[in-house]
């Protein structure tokens, strides 16, 4: 099968097949389950065509160094889930569609690799790139001879990558379902929330192409530049504002963010509610602040501005006018 024919398999298609080989290696398959995959495989082309390719990824697998086919016969194990989430991976990268068509909140609990709200977690990967998850963050890796690959499900993370040790060197891809950043010898930051993806590079550069754009259509990001895609388009690069890695060292620089906006980055990483009044909404924020202590950098903003905080439960917390509002934090 040629790499054209591969991508025009039906997403739903290739859907069907992963969900039925995992049925068939669950070790409860019966005799029913087989014949009713039988048909399956049977009621449409472009089924076959999507199981031939689950085959051919599942021939691979022991060439793997996880071992991946052994222990997704494993019903339920942390290893399986793993290797699941390798499988997600190979599948997808032999049709894109596929990978933006999974369900995100499946695809994080599958992830290789998490953070949950307010932890922050540093990986070395086989090539000495180095990866540091922010908050409630899910992401797979994935090795092989053509590529390394960072598929970025939920949240942000920081990447400072390595020389490639292979004697041919394989392109560093991060991809999200917004499309994918190939690193040019470089440290970035991605992040993914609401359907946006967004770059930040703090040195070299990267090369973004969004999801369904042509090839002609990727975008050079400099150093000291970023930009945010999604629906197939990429916005032009902007200057850095601030350091947008600083999170790595617990902390979050923000320069005349509106408040409505510096309340949302601090509820990435707060279990709960934070909002404010629509009247202070738009009163701007710039400092550092330590991401410790959530509801103490709150405090200090309503100390030090003319608000006030109102705790309507423990997880809901609301910033109000305390008096005219004249300087900004």
């Amino acid at each position: 099968m040629s790499a054209g024919e591969e991508k025009g398999i039906d997403p739903r298609a290739l859907d069907g097949s992963v969900e039925w080989f995992l049925r068939l290696t669950s070790g409860a398959a019966g005799k029913a389950d087989r014949e009713a995959w039988r048909n399956w495989r049977h009621a449409d082309p472009e089924h076959e065509r999507a199981w031939q390719r689950i085959e051919a990824l599942t021939r691979r697998f022991e060439a793997l160094p996880d071992g991946m086919l052994p222990v997704l016969s494993r019903p339920r194990s942390p290893a399986r889930r793993r290797a699941l989430g390798k499988l997600v991976l190979l599948a997808g990268a032999g049709g894109a569609g596929w990978l933006a068509y999974r369900d995100d909140t499946w695809r994080g609990w599958t992830a290789q690799y998490r953070t949950a709200v307010g932890a922050r977690r540093e990986v070395l990967l086989a090539d000495h790139s180095r990866v540091v998850l922010n908050t409630a963050t899910a992401m797979d890796v994935l090795f092989d001879a053509r590529q390394r690959l960072i598929a970025l499900h939920a949240g942000e993370i920081l990447v400072e990558t390595a020389p490639d040790p292979e004697p041919v060197a394989r392109p560093f891809i991060v991809r999200t379902r917004e499309g994918s950043i190939t690193a040019l010898g470089t440290r970035f930051v991605v992040r993914r929330d609401d359907g946006v993806s967004s770059v930040q590079v703090l040195e070299g550069a990267v090369r973004v192409l969004p999801r369904g754009a042509e090839a002609g259509g990727a975008r050079l990001v400099p150093a000291g530049m970023g930009l945010r895609f999604g629906d197939g388009l990429a916005s032009p690069p902007e200057p850095l504002s601030g350091d947008p890695s600083a999170w790595q060292l617990g902390m979050l620089q923000v320069d005349g963010m509106p408040l409505k906006d510096f309340l949302a980055e601090l509820q990435r990483y707060r279990s709960g509610w934070i909002d404010c009044a629509p009247d202070v909404a738009r009163l701007p924020i710039s400092g550092a602040f330590p991401l410790a202590d959530i509801d103490r950098v709150l405090a200090t903003v309503a100390d030090t501005l003319p608000l006030r905080l109102r705790y309507r439960t423990r997880y809901w917390v609301s910033i109000l006018p305390r008096s005219a509002i004249g300087k900004s934090l």
